[in-house]
């Protein structure tokens, strides 16, 4: 059965996908596919995931990591949840119960190493960054069906021994699916919120959706008031954790933000539409703090989704190039494909994708990179400080942005 449904995945993307075979053959395709499946057994919905995510790797290598497979229904997450820091996997929050394992290093998952578990998890996932790997490795070292996924946890066990290291002491603990609450310590930061800092105005925008029609422009009207009742003109956009969504959403912000003293906070979550966001503020001359990002500012996107058995299956239906060779300053999006239906804000221009393949080295994937290096470390997390925040308010404070 899993062995069918592999070939029935693999025929959705070959005929929704703008272009599966651009880094691929098909004769090289099916040559991988077979070897594949002669070495993994497929006797379940987890090891369909994993060799499913494999093959699709091998398909689009560094340039999609939009095309996967997902668990269609509610996955379970264990009572912990984890930071990959410095090649160091710690947990940075728990429940209650768990307590005691806050801030230590998990070393092992049913007697595997961690190192072990995360070359899986790279086996199994497509990405352009570096950075973009601490995505899943956070979230499928704590998830009860992912975690079952890997070929070197047992598909059948649903008690999880984390072996960690706290205090120089070794703990074991059994963890089960969660029941209970997280503490409320390391808690993500709502969207549409903002916070008045001195003269500064800190600004989260972490998803690129809204809750109802407007609510972006209502937020923005907010910020103008708070502005011009304490004479603020500096402004600190905390992106981090942005996944994407619908790129037009920021738009009424980057037209008050225009003209501003602005600093943009982001990190290694942030993916897709919110790398969108990245063109918009460094358009209006926005400096960056904080570490690579999740995406490369080429890459595959625009994804319809599609279902199998117990999975959806998004996949990538446009391809967006990173032009800046007119002007280093001025960042645009190039959208590339057969038709188009939608645009992006700022300058763009169309180019058939069959046009765009006749330069593979297009396709290299272009990094971001922040003006200011910043890790969030262990300690700020223990401590409940945040060290990118604190550089920009340094920067400001110097003078360093005009």
């Amino acid at each position: 059965m899993y062995k069918e449904l592999i070939y029935q995945m693999i025929k959705l993307i070959e005929e929704h996908h703008l272009d599966m075979y651009f880094n691929i053959t098909k004769e090289e395709l099916n040559k991988y596919v077979e070897e594949v499946l002669s070495k993994y057994e497929l006797k379940d919905e987890y090891d369909f995931y994993y060799v499913g995510n494999v093959i699709i790797k091998k398909i689009f290598g560094i340039y999609d990591s939009h095309t996967k497979l997902v668990w269609k229904d509610t996955i379970y997450r264990l009572p912990i949840r984890l930071r990959y820091i410095n090649n160091k996997l710690y947990i940075i929050r728990t429940d209650k119960n768990n307590e005691d394992l806050l801030f230590s290093e998990v070393l092992k998952i049913n007697n595997i190493e961690v190192s072990k578990l995360i070359e899986e998890i790279k086996n199994m996932t497509a990405y352009s960054t570096v950075e973009y790997l601490v995505v899943p490795i956070d979230a499928v070292l704590a998830t009860i069906e992912k975690l079952k996924s890997l070929p070197s946890i047992d598909n059948n066990c649903d008690e999880f021994e984390y072996e960690v290291l706290k205090d120089n002491q070794i703990i074991k603990r059994t963890l089960t699916k969660q029941e209970d609450s997280m503490l409320k310590i390391n808690i993500p930061r709502d969207n549409y919120t903002y916070e008045i800092m001195d003269d500064k105005i800190y600004i989260v925008y972490n998803r690129c959706s809204e809750e109802y029609e407007g609510q972006m422009q209502e937020f923005v009207n907010k910020i103008q008031q708070e502005s011009e009742l304490n004479n603020i003109n500096k402004y600190i956009i905390d992106i981090r954790g942005n996944l994407g969504g619908n790129s037009n959403i920021i738009n009424p912000l980057i037209d008050y933000l225009e003209g501003k003293e602005v600093v943009t906070l982001i990190d290694e979550y942030v993916f897709s539409s919110g790398s969108f966001a990245i063109y918009d503020l460094k358009n209006i001359g926005s400096k960056f703090v904080g570490t690579g990002i999740g995406s490369a500012m080429n890459h595959f996107g625009n994804i319809s989704v599609y279902e199998i058995d117990k999975f959806k299956l998004p996949i990538s239906y446009k391809y967006f190039y990173f032009d800046k060779e007119c002007n280093p300053d001025n960042y645009r999006y190039s959208i590339i494909e057969e038709q188009t239906t939608d645009s992006i804000k700022v300058d763009k221009k169309f180019i058939p994708f069959e046009e765009m393949k006749k330069h593979k080295e297009y396709f290299i994937p272009q990094i971001f990179e922040p003006d200011y290096y910043v890790y969030k470390t262990l300690d700020d997390y223990k401590k409940g400080t945040d060290s990118c925040i604190e550089k920009a308010i340094e920067l400001f404070d110097e003078k360093v942005i005009k």
